[in-house]
Formats: structure tokens, C-alpha cells, sequence
């Protein structure tokens, strides 16, 4: 494999399309650049290595090595050159899909552009840019970026013998994802997730308080109301151990790791309608609660 490979995990971006038309940009100029130098670097340099290429033209032609001469220009030597000696190592460019329910890969950035823009919901985008020979063999350049919605497993990968070209590579993609981070960082912080915790054996607490005073003077058990409470306060507290898991997947689905285009005005009034909601439930058991109490 190629001496140096670095990778590194990315999280907490909105990838629309506009993000991935700069980085079909950068890719481009990195993949031009780089099949340049391959190409120089094997390009025929001595009358021996041209004679070479001329005496393979003969004998695939059956033409005189004189008249192959006079008909292959230079662009044409070119082109047989690039053909046959560097279709393993020039680099390519790929992309593989994964939106509502299926994946396709792709060739062409235009229809990658378009399926992205026609989908109802994004999996999972997976940009290659690398040679044939790096697929069999892991040599020469390869740049491998991954976005998915799951959890923890976008990343990207840059590879080559050339450490400096590694470092400016990762430098450059680095660079361009930074301006796309997102806020949903803040539904996975520690102190979030202690919030909601606190907000919800909150109002489990003031809940079982309320509906304690509702059972307890219909049963007659000495201490009726604090029998009650506790029953109450472990059965919710319980069940709340499997509403967490739900809600972690509902954190996970609302506000991915990476997301596809940008949220919408209804999604963010979606979420001020649901936090005035639950502030008004918490404060209304609040009331009861100190009604009973007090």
C-alpha cells in the first residue's frame, strides 16, 4: 500500500448542493493535476522509448513503420500512450448514492447532481477519487470521502507516498467542510442530554405527585398517597429507561450527524411549537403540584 494514509471522522455538517459543487471543484483541479504528473512522469522522453512505441504501432497496424510515422501526430501518440500505458494509474472520480431505499453509483457528477436533488431521503453519499491500480493493489492516490446519516461513520481517507501532498489534501477538504458545519452538535452534548433527563424525572416526579392525590383518598391503606407515589414514580421511571432509547433514535433521525440540504423554516417551527409545548405541560404540573402541596 502507499506509504502514507490518513483518515479522520466527520460529524455535525449539512452537506446541499452547492457544498458539493466546491467540492467537485477542488476535486477536479486535484484530479487533473495529479494525472498530469502521471503523465509526464511516463511520458516517452528519449528517441529510444518514441522508437518503442512506434515499432508497437507497426505491428498492431501491419503498416510500414515509415507510413505509421507520417500518420500518427503527436496528440495521436499521445493518445495510443495514455491508452495503453497509464489506463491503470490515472485517477478517476466516482460516487455512490444511497437515497430512498436504494443505491446507484455514478460517473458523471451531472447525474449525481440530479438523483441528489430528486430525492425524497439521503442515506449516504461516497465520493472515490482514485486508479484502478489502487483498487487491486492500494498504490498511488486515493481520496475517499463517506457522509451518512448513521451515527458515527462519516469519514474521509487520503493516501499516497508523498506525505506533503497527504497534508495539503486534507487541509484543503478540511477547509471547505468547515463552512459547512450544523448546530446539532447541541442535541448530543452531555449537558443536553443531563437537561432532558432532569426535565423528564421532573415531571415524572410532579406527575406522580398529581395523580397520587387523585388515587390516594379513594384507598383505604394507612399512608395511601406516599404508597401510591412510589408505585407510580418507579412504574414511569422504568418505563422512561425505554422512552430514552426511543428518544435517542428520534435525536438520531431528527438532527443527523450529517445532514442533506439545509432545514426548512417548518422544521425549526416545528421545533419552537414542540419546546412551548412541553414548557407548557412542565409548568402546568408544576401549578398542580404546588396546589397540592401548598
Amino acid at each position: 500500500m502507499s506509504k502514507y494514509l490518513k483518515d479522520g471522522a466527520l460529524a455535525y455538517l449539512t452537506i446541499t448542493i452547492e457544498t458539493l459543487d466546491i467540492l467537485q471543484r477542488k476535486l477536479m483541479e486535484i484530479f487533473n493535476q495529479a494525472n498530469k504528473i502521471i503523465e509526464e512522469s511516463y511520458k516517452p522522453k528519449t528517441p529510444e522509448e518514441l522508437d518503442k512505441i512506434y515499432n508497437d504501432l507497426t505491428e498492431k497496424t501491419g503498416k510500414d513503420k515509415e507510413k505509421v510515422k507520417s500518420e500518427w501526430k503527436a496528440e495521436d501518440i499521445q493518445k495510443y500512450f495514455r491508452d495503453q500505458t497509464l489506463k491503470d494509474e490515472l485517477l478517476t472520480i466516482s460516487y455512490v448514492l444511497r437515497a430512498d431505499g436504494k443505491g446507484v453509483k455514478f460517473s458523471d457528477y451531472g447525474e449525481l447532481k440530479e438523483h441528489f436533488q430528486n430525492a425524497k431521503k439521503i442515506e449516504r453519499l461516497v465520493i472515490h477519487l482514485d486508479s484502478s491500480i489502487n483498487r487491486t493493489s492500494y498504490k498511488s492516490k486515493r481520496i475517499e470521502i463517506g457522509f451518512e446519516t448513521t451515527f458515527g461513520k462519516s469519514y474521509y481517507l487520503v493516501e499516497d507516498d508523498d506525505n506533503i501532498w497527504v497534508e495539503g489534501i486534507i487541509k484543503e477538504l478540511t477547509d471547505i467542510l468547515g463552512k459547512c458545519k450544523n448546530k446539532n452538535y447541541f442535541y448530543y452534548s452531555w449537558w443536553f442530554i443531563a437537561l432532558i433527563q432532569i426535565i423528564v424525572v421532573a415531571m415524572i416526579f410532579l406527575f406522580c405527585i398529581w395523580i397520587s392525590s387523585w388515587i390516594a383518598p379513594k384507598l383505604k391503606i394507612e399512608n395511601a398517597m406516599l404508597f401510591v407515589f412510589i408505585g407510580f414514580f418507579l412504574l414511569f421511571s422504568n418505563m422512561w429507561m425505554f422512552g430514552s432509547i426511543g428518544l435517542k433514535n428520534f435525536i438520531e433521525n431528527k438532527f443527523p450527524q450529517i445532514e442533506f440540504r439545509k432545514k426548512t423554516t417548518f422544521d425549526w417551527l416545528w421545533q419552537g411549537v414542540m419546546l412551548i409545548f412541553v414548557g407548557y405541560i412542565f409548568c402546568k404540573l408544576l401549578d398542580i403540584t404546588w396546589k397540592i402541596l401548598f
